[in-house]
């Protein structure tokens, strides 16, 4: 899983900043690999979100509306907030007696 996280944070974090730059191709590219590795490892809510996501930016492409562009960011904040309570504990080692 911290690898899993690890990964998803750095697609959130570069959706971001396509998205930021209304480059909606490279944000539904990574929606749809973060959709795939969520979906494999039974995250559905992560899933989901990155789907929607994805699909809200091809749909920029084709219309190129704020309410796409809205659905992104949206998506993007979702799956952030899915994946911070997801976040292992930092230390474990600290929980064993």
């Amino acid at each position: 899983m911290p690898r899993f996280l690890e990964a998803a944070r750095l697609r959130i974090s570069r959706g971001r900043e396509h998205l930021e730059a209304k480059r909606l191709g490279p944000v539904a590219s990574e929606l749809h690999m973060l959709a795939g590795d969520a979906a494999i490892l039974e995250l559905r809510e992560v899933a989901d979100a990155a789907r929607a996501g994805e699909v809200a930016a091809r749909s920029f492409g084709q219309t190129a509306d704020q309410d796409s562009l809205d659905a992104c960011a949206s998506a993007l904040e979702r799956i952030a907030r899915e994946l911070d309570r997801l976040k292992p504990p930092a230390d474990i080692s600290r929980c064993e007696s």
